[in-house]
């Protein structure tokens, strides 16, 4: 399960443990927005997520630091071969 939220630094401490005991393993912030025009649009929509954040107790950074840029295009790549197989 993910736990999807807009709410810029909204991840309190009960909130993220509230998730945690729902079943969340992650975080994000972008997919159900994305649906809901979807949604509305009549469209289908497939989503591509890679780890950034995580709800485990210490926060790595990965995506927002630690991660080298040739990693994130590999994952784009990745992703673009998925979505011209569909």
């Amino acid at each position: 399960k993910t736990w999807t939220t807009d709410a810029f630094y909204r991840e309190t401490k009960n909130n993220k443990e509230s998730r945690v005991k729902d079943g969340c393993i992650c975080v994000e912030m972008e997919c159900s927005a994305l649906q809901a025009v979807c949604d509305f649009r009549g469209l289908q929509l497939y989503q591509f997520v890679y780890a950034a954040d995580s709800l485990n107790d210490t926060w790595l950074r990965r995506i927002l630091g630690e991660m080298e840029n040739d990693s994130r295009l590999a994952y784009f790549g990745l992703a673009k071969q998925v979505a011209l197989k569909l």
